[in-house]
């Protein structure tokens, strides 16, 4: 621990005074009691978390003609469990020549998505409904797309990430083979055995302002002379088009040139008061193979405190609809909240489409005191109920919860819990 402050105290003059960047710190502690009203089971649970997050920036990346570096989002985090966890920062690098950036870290990308699905409530886990996320495939690192293939035994997307490897070529370390389509193999890696940062595209990106309008073009290998076994390459583009009150926004990118990946995104969004929209579709052709392709639209009405969202999510060939509605009246009342979201998934298949409501309720009391009730319907079979009271103000820097959570109402009751947090 001593070690690691010196680390950090030694982090800090050196922002302080070489980029004059400030630190950020944060962090909370809570306590919570909690009784499970099924098993009559009482138990207390003590959490903490801290954190210390810095930006460096060395040069100017909105003018002028000079090289510039910046780290975003660095930070030392503290668990409750006493573990330390060092996020690696996100590192931009390039020349800037006024209109003309050429970035050479990192790397470039090669995906896009416009067309926009929407995470089904009625999932327990996040489930955003986007049948094709345009990305290319490289044969040394990169996620193998659209495959449709089975993931392997107690596959975890947290903990690994599928590869794809052209056939006959070594299997990563630590990988497991979940299938191949002659072209290609597919594997599952583990995070423990991520494949070297080098064995992914490799190039420059480069970008010019028209004055509004920005061009961009990406060039890269896949993978450095070392892996770059077959000499492929990958290239594409993208241009972002200010038109008030409307941006278009469009790419396509196309590689590795050793088995062909094409793919292609189009998208504009737009507010013309009261109305908001947006537009986008996708188009992902791997390896040559068949087109696939999804599209969404967006419209959102929003007058005198009253919003309206709707978004429609057009799956593969518009065989299949997926639709989301968001009503909310939290500016009619102060200190009110009411929000409504009702989702209905496949539409056209039979006999009928899934759905799920979610009621939101809220109303701050103006003294500190707060409650909320989320009633959540799922295909009129299931009901899940989250009531809550706040309050704060009470005690500086801290934070009263009072919770009752219940999944499956009609054979759950629940768990009943009482949390004070204390935030910095």
């Amino acid at each position: 621990m001593k070690k690691l402050s010196i680390l950090l105290i030694g982090l800090l003059l050196i922002t302080g005074f070489a980029v004059a960047q400030e630190p950020e710190i944060s962090g909370d502690a809570t306590f919570t009691i909690g009784i499970d009203l099924d098993g009559q089971t009482f138990g207390m649970l003590n959490e903490a978390s801290s954190a210390l997050s810095l930006e460096w920036l060395s040069g100017d990346a909105e003018s002028g003609t000079e090289g510039w570096i910046t780290l975003t989002g660095w930070e030392v985090s503290f668990a409750s469990d006493d573990a330390v966890t060092v996020a690696a920062p996100a590192v931009e690098a390039g020349w800037m020549f006024d209109a003309l950036t050429i970035k050479i870290y990192s790397g470039p990308e090669f995906e896009g998505d416009n067309a926009a699905g929407f995470a089904y409530l009625g999932l327990d886990e996040d489930d955003a409904r986007n049948d094709v996320e345009v990305a290319l495939s490289t044969n040394n690192e990169g996620a193998a797309a659209a495959t449709g293939l089975p993931a392997a035994a107690g596959d975890d997307p947290t903990d690994g990430k599928v590869v794809a490897v052209i056939t006959g070529d070594p299997a990563p370390d630590g990988a497991v083979l979940v299938g191949t389509d002659g072209t290609y193999d597919f594997y599952f890696v583990p995070d423990g055995y991520a494949a070297s940062a080098t064995g992914s595209f490799q190039g420059l990106t480069i970008s010019y302002d028209l004055m509004g309008p920005v061009v961009s073009l990406v060039v890269a290998s896949d993978g450095d002379w070392t892996h770059n076994l077959d000499n492929a390459f990958a290239f594409g583009g993208t241009v972002s088009v200010p038109v008030d009150p409307i941006t278009v926004d469009a790419g396509v990118w196309l590689g590795p040139t050793d088995a062909l990946d094409v793919g292609f995104t189009v998208g504009a969004s737009g507010t013309i008061d009261p109305i908001s929209f947006g537009i986008g579709f996708d188009g992902w052709m791997p390896n040559g193979g068949t087109l696939t392709y999804d599209a969404s639209l967006d419209l959102g009405v929003d007058i005198s405190g009253i919003t309206v969202d709707s978004l429609t999510y057009f799956r593969q060939d518009f065989s299949d609809i997926d639709q989301e509605v968001v009503l909310g009246l939290s500016g009619l009342v102060d200190g009110f909240t009411l929000t409504e979201t009702f989702q209905t998934v496949d539409i056209m298949s039979a006999p009928f489409a899934a759905w799920y409501s979610l009621t939101s309720l809220g109303y701050d009391m103006m003294n500190g005191i707060a409650v909320g009730l989320d009633f959540g319907i799922d295909n009129a079979t299931v009901i899940d109920i989250t009531a809550t009271l706040t309050a704060t103000g009470f005690v500086e820097n801290t934070v009263f919860e009072v919770e009752w959570a219940a999944e499956d109402v009609a054979n759950s009751l629940g768990a009943l819990t009482a949390a004070a947090t204390i935030s910095y």
